[in-house]
């Protein structure tokens, strides 16, 4: 899979920033897929970051998720340019990115710096060595990412479910262009904005979620298992 874009939810919108677009189209189109370890070493417990990849999940501050995932080892902001994780200290740890790589709020909200993350994901998608899979296309690849933030003032939660589409699988017209139907022009899914060979299947949101920047809720009409697909 060239183009792998597993944070969800949270990547550039190039089209708003047109003066800076060309430069973080082409950063983004270099970046190729990349495995936690290429399978040579057995990937035990959870890292600085936050991944279990033998566990196949993720916990910890969503910021993380985009500092530590070793497929960005492109941008200089990744742990390959010996950033340090996010440990909760505050808009101080943001303002450094933000002075030192201009883009960074455009790859990752300051909005949601103190946001936890949940993610679980199965052996199509990723491989428990961390091994990306090469197409999640007619897989039985799926995913899901948890977001959530309760400071005291505020609290919410955000919940997400894809998995992999089908070839057979189109997306529809007009009204329904962000919608994928199977060959019998059933609903199936919604379309993913970060996520190429996986369609959103679920979406719930408890609290007062953003939806300018998450998903309003949804369900596909033909259900939500995990696998079915």
């Amino acid at each position: 899979m060239k183009t792998y874009k597993i944070i969800v939810v949270l990547m550039v919108v190039l089209s708003i920033f047109s003066c800076k677009e060309n430069y973080l189209e082409e950063s983004m189109a270099e970046m190729k897929l990349k495995s936690g370890n290429a399978g040579n070493v057995k990937l035990t417990g959870f890292d600085e970051w936050g991944f279990n990849w033998n566990a196949q999940q993720f916990n910890g501050y969503g910021i993380n998720m985009i500092l530590g995932d070793p497929y960005f080892d492109q941008p200089p902001f990744s742990h390959y340019g010996n950033e340090s994780p996010y440990r909760g200290e505050g808009e101080e740890f943001y303002d450094y990115l933000t002075n030192k790589y201009w883009y960074f709020p455009y790859v990752y909200p300051k909005s949601l710096l103190n946001v936890k993350l949940s993610a679980h994901w199965n052996e199509s998608l990723i491989s428990r060595d961390g091994v990306y899979a090469e197409t999640w296309l007619d897989s039985d690849a799926w995913v899901t990412f948890r977001y959530s933030l309760n400071n005291g003032t505020e609290s919410w939660s955000h919940f997400r479910k894809l998995g992999a589409l089908k070839s057979s699988y189109k997306i529809g017209e007009g009204e329904n262009a962000n919608k994928w139907y199977d060959e019998n022009n059933n609903e199936v899914g919604m379309v993913s904005k970060f996520f190429e060979g996986l369609m959103v299947i679920q979406v719930e949101n408890v609290g007062n979620v953003d939806t300018e920047i998450f998903y309003e809720e949804y369900k596909s009409p033909a259900g939500s298992g995990i696998g079915k697909y």
